[in-house]
């Protein structure tokens, strides 16, 4: 499941695009997509966090494949 891109709703009601960069048990370490200006957008790997399996509400067929 490793770099596949998901929807993450937090229990805050905050929802996210996210890239999976570990896939453990019940978690995934993902990295969220942020906005860096000037129509930038880039998912945020140097800080990546910790979310459990049931936070995810949907998974994208689109697998991006690390250069």
């Amino acid at each position: 499941m490793e770099t596949q891109i998901i929807d993450v709703d937090f229990d805050d009601g905050f929802k996210s695009i996210a890239k999976i960069v570990k896939d453990s048990y019940s978690e995934y370490e993902v990295a969220l997509l942020e906005y860096y200006g000037d129509g930038e957008w880039d998912f945020d790997t140097e800080e990546p966090i910790l979310i459990t399996k049931d936070s995810v509400s949907g998974l994208s067929l689109i697998h991006i494949s690390e250069p």
